[in-house]
């Protein structure tokens, strides 16, 4: 079965990052198979940098149209703009032949940031997930609320 799975998976041009897990539920255990169209996240990605780039940050110039409207949507504390955002590298995400996508939409950032590139922000998610924890501990720092809502409601989805 794990043989035809991983063929299927192959012709179908997916990438098997995690495998195939063996989940227990209850006395049950389960095949949980669990895979990314790699090309089609590189395509989402490119696209994204390529519109972003031409209509909102392109690293050097800030140019977002909309600018003066966000910002007066904004009531409280500083406004950030050029912000821009994440698509994750296993954004096409495939479990047990289910596509999974899982969107996350912030309204702004905190802190002193601004104008910051997609390749930075990818880097500074990357590092919260691999460096803070949800509560801190003698090791870790802990997430902002933000972080820790967004850990919150994935642990949902995953359950």
């Amino acid at each position: 079965m794990k043989k035809f799975i991983k063929r299927k998976l192959q012709e179908l041009k997916l990438i098997l990052p995690f495998g195939n897990k063996s989940v227990q539920k209850g006395s049950k255990t389960k095949l949980v198979t669990i895979a990314y169209q790699k090309e089609s996240t590189e395509r989402r990605q490119e696209a994204l940098e390529k519109y972003l780039s031409s209509n909102v940050f392109d690293g050097k110039n800030f140019k977002c149209k909309y600018h003066k409207e966000c910002e007066k949507s904004h009531t409280r504390g500083r406004f950030n703009e050029g912000i821009l955002h994440h698509l994750g590298k296993y954004y096409d995400l495939i479990i047990n032949e289910k596509h999974i996508r899982i969107v996350v939409v912030a309204q702004e950032c905190g802190g002193e940031h601004k104008r910051i590139s997609l390749k930075k922000r990818y880097n500074t998610l990357l590092e919260c997930g691999k460096y803070l924890r949800f509560h801190k501990d003698g090791n870790h720092k802990s997430r902002n609320p933000h972080m820790k809502g967004t850990t919150l409601v994935l642990r949902l989805f995953s359950q």
